[in-house]
Formats: structure tokens, C-alpha cells, sequence
């Protein structure tokens, strides 16, 4: 982490992150990553997967995201997508896992 970003709130870091500031997104990935990566992995028990979800929470903040500062810090707010997103996976595993069991029981 860069010393400038130590003394930036989560909320700067985020609204300069809005205005396509690169290293904000930088800042926001060093102070998190374990954050996000270790709930990913503790939920879907896969490094890989855990790692892929990793990066798709980090883009997903460059896009249109649901983080609103004045409701809460950015680490709560990632903690929980985090979770949500884990939760997803699992629940879309498992539906592909049941489609394919009934697709290869089907006598047709």
C-alpha cells in the first residue's frame, strides 16, 4: 500500500475509484483482499473458485455497485456481497449437479 493511501478513507478511496482512479481501486484491493479471499474460501471451500469470486467482487466495484458510504464502511459492504455471492455459487453448483443427476436418470 502507497503511503498517500494510508491516509485516505475508504470513502475517498471509493469516490475517486468512481471517477476511474486507477490506484484507488489498487488501494481498496490491498486493504480488503484477505478480507473478501478468506470468506470466499471458508464458504466455498475451492481456492480457485475462492480466487475467481476474489476478482469478480474487486471488478464489480469499478462497474455500478450498491456500496453507499453514508450507510456503512466499504469492509462491511464487501464482507456481505462477499458472502451473497459465495452463498450464489453454491446454490448454482448445486442445481447444475441436480439438473445433471436427472438429465442422466431421465429414460427418454
Amino acid at each position: 500500500m502507497t503511503e498517500g493511501s494510508d491516509l485516505r478513507s475508504d470513502a475517498e478511496l471509493y469516490g475517486a475509484l468512481r471517477q476511474g482512479d486507477a490506484s484507488a481501486l489498487r488501494a481498496i484491493y490491498d486493504q480488503h483482499v484477505g478480507l473478501v479471499f478468506g470468506i470466499a474460501y471458508k464458504i466455498l471451500a475451492d481456492q480457485q473458485e475462492a480466487e475467481d469470486l476474489t476478482q469478480d467482487i474487486f471488478v464489480s466495484l469499478t462497474r455500478r455497485s450498491g456500496y453507499d458510504p453514508t450507510r456503512g464502511s466499504l469492509r462491511t459492504y464487501l464482507a456481505i456481497l462477499t458472502r451473497s455471492r459465495s452463498i450464489d455459487r453454491i446454490r448454482s453448483r448445486t442445481n447444475r449437479q441436480q439438473l445433471s443427476r436427472r438429465w442422466q436418470s431421465d429414460p427418454r
